[in-house]
């Protein structure tokens, strides 16, 4: 399975976050950078196995009221466009108000850049891309499973409709 993932940064990558995306990429992970959840839903309907959704939330780092508001609500327009997507964060020196707020609004994890280098990264994004793969995977047998189901009753409800006109036929030759 090849692993991707779609960067959402709507002023796109810069400093540090540009250096992760390049060593991201030469150690295998596809990386697309995108402006708007919209745009990224689209790519990310694209794709085979569903990508990692990265989110930069770097300018809201401080963990202001009106920061972690933001970084909230990013988060939840991605979980309402892709609601099967494990949205990860990168912050650069993210305050530990953020990273909990984030984390609460559906983050499945967080990437801070001054911390980690390309190693955890990498990792995370694997992880992600394998848990989302899996979750896709379930809900596709959910389907087919309840498909079958749905299909099972019709075909009682058939018999059983069968079984009342016999019964209605047999009880007028009496």
């Amino acid at each position: 399975m090849e692993h991707a993932a779609i960067l959402i940064a709507p002023d796109g990558p810069s400093g540090p976050l540009r250096g992760l995306m390049d060593r991201l990429g030469s150690s295998g992970i596809t990386t697309t950078i995108v402006d708007d959840v919209p745009t990224a839903a689209e790519l990310a309907r694209k794709h085979d196995s569903p990508p990692a959704l990265l989110l930069d939330v770097r300018e809201w780092s401080a963990g202001e009221v009106e920061d972690v508001r933001n970084a909230g609500e990013l988060i939840r327009r991605v979980l309402v466009a892709m609601p099967t997507s494990l949205p990860v964060v990168i912050g650069d020196d993210a305050a530990p108000r953020m990273i909990l707020a984030c984390i609460r609004a559906g983050a499945a994890d967080v990437i801070d850049l001054s911390l980690e280098g390309t190693a955890t990264a990498r990792a995370i994004v694997q992880r992600i891309c394998l848990r989302q793969y899996d979750r896709a995977r379930e809900q596709d047998n959910f389907g087919q499973v309840r498909g079958m189901v749905e299909d099972l009753l019709k075909d009682l409800i058939r018999t059983e409709r069968r079984s009342i006109d016999l019964e209605e036929r047999l009880a007028r030759r009496e």
